[in-house]
């Protein structure tokens, strides 16, 4: 196995020499915007500077007769501030792709931007990355080969924000132009600048030597970079992808991510195996894709027994949402969606609800990313899976409405639809159906459990019905109608960060699924107890989806999404915000900060602290105020709205929030926000001056009446 990986993986020359002299005179990079990740593969390529993380935010190759140096931000081949890091080092890679490059010579190319590039006549050629004709890039590469200079820079994730139907691995013209060449960006971010050359470890970052590495001693440092080439590097490849290949087919180890047994950095092959499959079944033809090992484990496997179905749908919205259809694709096999009526223009089919990507976390629970949506040919369409997943419509750009679909190959999954006639009566029934994922949808919101979950759920109208009394909560604060498109829960057995995250769909951890507490249901889908106690992580969540950035300014971003969460335990649950549990802990705090001084900079480090600012405001004001400031921000126009940049915009964003909750209270909040160290400019405090000054009683936080 060893021969055939070296005969496939030709040895790199030593870059020392080549990176030096990139080097020569830098001691650090500044950060440039966000950069992405260049990936260094090919036997001539190599990492120039890598981030704290091992991902080179700098790589060069040779090609042919010339020579090409990327960074991984189109940023960096601006004109740097003079005796910066920056300057240096693209002074450096222009002089060393120069066909007539010596160490310490004077250079003076012909440097050409590439859309306007005449190649005939230039030495290097410059690009800040971007969208270039299909021309250009082969008139590029074969430019390089020749013996030309290019010095590339690319925001990669921005450039895949620009382009959303398109992917960056095989469509962006920088990765088309690169990959020959032995380097690709990868779709990630880095952080971490400035980007230090004491702490660089670029010997790290070359994914076909970190391969070399795993075969020789069963371990490498640059696994990073191994994974970040297989998300990266296109299909097409000749050397990469089919060295991964030559090295798993001859280890019999792997051992599948479960949540018994996560997958961590101490099994390597088995981190390999994942990516590399992972990647395959990507681009394999649905007649090529299997069940994924493990897959029993999460999401979940299927009955041999269960009956595969057919089922016709009518789709009558577009709203950018998932339309639930009920059924569920059991893994490795084929689901086919026929339209009987209506344009496939704009629609797509999702198999799976799981759509977090955990593939940055150190252990894995389950495979990285487990879902897949595919856009609706005009007659049919046939997808299969690896992992499985219920199946859904989504409408895109350009869909219309009605589509009538036929959707053949899916296991029925429990389904229970607070709207549809006869859903109650049919429950009992509907709970058993096969399938591992289940949905319980009301009319503003859906949660998606494990069927285990909802086996002994007795009464899902009442749950679906407490769901929407959530969402209608959280709008009627808003000030706002209720969207068409329903929200969702998703449970996980790991999700991409955090305890939950906000989002489409809101993602949670499965504990809140499984029974606690001495009940027989998980709390998402216990009614009687969320009626009772609710639940302030998912008011939380759904409050984060309801924000408004005009009104949540530095420090308040898990601040103004609890009013949400106070605001339904009160509507809801009965519980006075002043007295929620969640703040009693609080206000101890809040004493000592007031007496120390008030200092903003702690404020806003401490959302629990900030949040009791507002809820003074509540309890003696009661909601209406609220809902009342958020009613105007709804009806601003844009030049209403804050504006700016960096402290500009956010002392807008302060002054404005405290003239307008003035406005709603009727009484000056100025020496109030001041109280509590909230900085407010002269002119807004100006324009609360008429009325009437308001402080609260200060005693309720162990303070004097006044200070």
């Amino acid at each position: 196995m060893l021969a055939a990986l070296a005969l496939l993986l030709l040895p790199q020359v030593d870059p020392a020499a080549d990176r030096a002299a990139l080097l020569d005179g830098v001691t650090a990079l500044e950060q440039t915007g966000i950069p992405g990740p260049v990936v260094a593969f090919g036997p001539d390529a190599f990492a120039v500077l890598t981030a704290a993380n091992g991902e080179a935010v700098v790589a060069a190759a040779r090609f042919g007769e010339g020579r090409v140096v990327a960074f991984g931000h189109g940023g960096y081949l601006g004109a740097g501030p003079e005796g910066s890091g920056r300057a240096r080092l693209l002074a450096n890679a222009i002089a060393w792709v120069s066909p007539d490059f010596e160490p310490g010579a004077e250079v003076a190319p012909v440097i050409a931007d590439v859309r306007a590039a005449d190649f005939s006549v230039a030495a290097v050629v410059t690009w800040a990355g971007g969208d270039i004709p299909p021309a250009t890039r082969v008139a590029l590469r074969d430019f390089v080969h020749a013996g030309g200079g290019l010095v590339v820079g690319e925001c990669p994730w921005g450039w895949q924000q620009l382009h959303p139907a398109l992917e960056l691995r095989e469509d962006g013209p920088s990765n088309q132009v690169l990959a020959p060449m032995g380097l690709v960006f990868g779709p990630t971010y880095l952080g971490g600048g400035p980007y230090a050359v004491s702490g660089s470890r670029p010997e790290a970052a070359h994914a076909g030597a970190a391969l070399r590495q795993l075969a020789r001693a069963g371990a490498t440092e640059g696994f990073t970079a191994l994974e970040r080439a297989l998300q990266s590097v296109p299909a097409a490849d000749a050397l990469f992808l089919p060295s991964v290949f030559v090295y798993l087919a001859d280890q019999s180890q792997f051992a599948p991510p479960s949540e018994a047994r996560p997958l961590r950095g101490d099994d390597p092959v088995s981190r390999l195996q994942v990516a590399y499959w992972s990647r395959i079944w990507e681009d394999a033809p649905v007649a090529e894709i299997t069940p994924a090992p493990g897959v029993e484990h999460f999401p979940g496997a299927v009955p041999a027994d269960a009956a595969r179905r057919s089922q016709q749908l009518v789709a009558n919205r577009t709203d950018r949402g998932w339309i639930s259809t009920g059924g569920y694709a059991p893994p490795g096999e084929p689901v086919v969606v026929r339209i009987a009526r209506g344009s496939a223009r704009g629609w797509r089919l999702r198999v799976g609800a799981h759509t977090d990507s955990i593939a940055h976390h150190a252990e894995w629970k389950r495979w990285p990313s487990v879902s897949r949506s595919v856009a609706l040919e005009d007659e049919q369409t046939t997808v299969a899976s690896p992992f499985g997943g219920l199946v859904y419509l989504e409408a895109g750009e350009g869909a219309a409405a009605p589509l009538h679909v036929e959707i053949s190959g899916v296991v029925e999954a429990p389904f229970f639809d607070l709207q549809h006639p006869g859903a109650e009566a049919g429950w009992p029934e509907e709970r058993q159906a096969p399938a591992p994922w289940a949905e319980i949808a009301g009319e503003h919101l859906i949660l998606t459990v494990p069927s285990a979950a909802i086996r002994e759920l007795d009464d899902p109208a009442r749950l679906a019905r407490f769901w929407d009394s959530v969402m209608e909560a959280h709008y009627q604060l808003a000030a706002r109608p209720l969207p068409a498109r329903p929200e969702r829960f998703v449970a996980d057995v790991q999700i991409s960060a955090g305890y939950m995250h906000a989002g489409y769909p809101v993602m949670t951890w499965l504990d809140v699924t499984r029974p606690s507490a001495g009940r027989p249901l998980g709390l998402t889908v216990d009614a009687e107890r969320l009626e009772q106690d609710g639940s302030w992580g998912h008011y939380h969540e759904l409050g984060h989806n309801s924000q408004r950035g005009d009104w949540t300014f530095a420090g308040t971003g898990e601040v103004t999404c609890n009013l949400f969460s106070l605001h339904a335990g009160h509507r809801l649950n009965g519980i006075e915000p002043w007295a929620n549990p969640w703040l009693e802990g609080q206000k101890a705090s809040a004493k000592a900060y007031l007496e120390g001084g008030a200092d903003f900079e702690d404020w806003k480090r401490n959302p629990g602290l900030a949040l009791l600012m507002y809820a003074q405001l509540q309890r003696a004001f009661g909601w209406e105020p609220y809902s009342a400031a958020f009613a105007e921000y709804e009806a601003l126009k844009p030049n209403q709205r804050p504006r700016g940049q960096g402290e500009e915009l956010e002392q807008q964003r302060r002054d404005q929030w405290m003239v307008r909750m003035s406005r709603a209270t009727g009484r000056d909040l100025g020496p109030f926000f001041e109280r509590w160290g909230v900085p407010i400019s002269a002119a807004a405090r100006a324009e609360t001056a008429e009325l009437e000054d308001w402080q609260p009683d200060w005693r309720e936080l162990g303070l004097k009446r006044r200070n």
